[in-house]
Parts: C-alpha cells; sequence; structure tokens
C-alpha cells in the first residue's frame, strides 16, 4: 500500500501532535535539518534509526563522530574505520579518513581518535566514553588476538 501525499500530511500532523507517546508509544522522531523523520523501536534499533538519519542528512563529520561516540558508548568498542565502508553508509576509505582528518580542526569533535592495530587495521573511538588504552586493547583482541585463539 502507498500514501498519498495528504494522507502522509495527515498522519504526520497527528505524529506531531501532543499525546503521540500515549498513542503510538513506539514511534520516536528525529528531526532533521529541513525533515523530520519517523521510525518505530520495534522495527529498527535506537542506533540504527540515527545511523540512517545521519546519511539521510548527508553531514559526514556528524555522520562519523555520532556513529563513533554511539559505538564507544553503547557497546563500548573502537569503530572500524570499514564499518562505514558498509550499509547504511557506503563511503569509500578516502573519504572516512579526510573527514576524521577535518574533523581535528574543529573543536566539537576533539574527542574523536584514530588508531592502529598491529596488523594495520584503523579504528576510532571518541575519548568520552573509551579510554586510549582501553579502546587499543578492545581493537587489537578483535584484529589480532582472538584470531590466534585456537
Amino acid at each position: 500500500d502507498t500514501l498519498e501525499v495528504d494522507e502522509l500530511d495527515k498522519l504526520t500532523d497527528v505524529l506531531a501532535s501532543e499525546g503521540m507517546a500515549e498513542t503510538y508509544p513506539d514511534i520516536r522522531c528525529l528531526s532533521g535539518r529541513q525533515t523530520t523523520y519517523y521510525y518505530s523501536n520495534q522495527q529498527l534499533s535506537e542506533n540504527y534509526a540515527n545511523m540512517l538519519f545521519r546519511v539521510e542528512e548527508q553531514d559526514l563529520a556528524a555522520l562519523v563522530a555520532g556513529t563513533i561516540r554511539d559505538e564507544s558508548r553503547l557497546y563500548p568498542r573502537p569503530t572500524a574505520a570499514r564499518l562505514f565502508q558498509g550499509a547504511p553508509f557506503r563511503l569509500s576509505h578516502d573519504q572516512v579518513t579526510t573527514v576524521v582528518e577535518n574533523m581535528r580542526q574543529d573543536s566539537d569533535y576533539q574527542d574523536i581518535h584514530a588508531i592502529t592495530a598491529s596488523n594495520g587495521a584503523l579504528y576510532f573511538y571518541s575519548s568520552q566514553h573509551l579510554t586510549k588504552e582501553h579502546a587499543e586493547g578492545l581493537m587489537e583482541w578483535t584484529e589480532v588476538e582472538s584470531h590466534e585463539m585456537p
């Protein structure tokens, strides 16, 4: 089934109205620069919904930093640079490294740091949620040590 524009407008008006939480407790709202996005937390995790939101907003610094911060806070773990090459991001390695390099000049992103495993894999972490030592230990375990175990 598809919705006509006027039907969709009516639904979003209902969702934006007072009492939305009581009527639709699973519906969440993310407000972008020009668009409001709705999703059901029964269908998408908050973390994945935020990733999709950042992809749609096309703010690469917010996308990369937000994902790194979420991974560092929620799991806690550093984020492999290769994560951004897959869905939903589909960024090249060069795009990711350029974005992170540019973040170093912006005071809003001073918590984002790059680290490299002994096998050369590039990772990032947020110092708001992980220490460098913890991030390095988790990265090294994931990239090297866990593969050496029988």
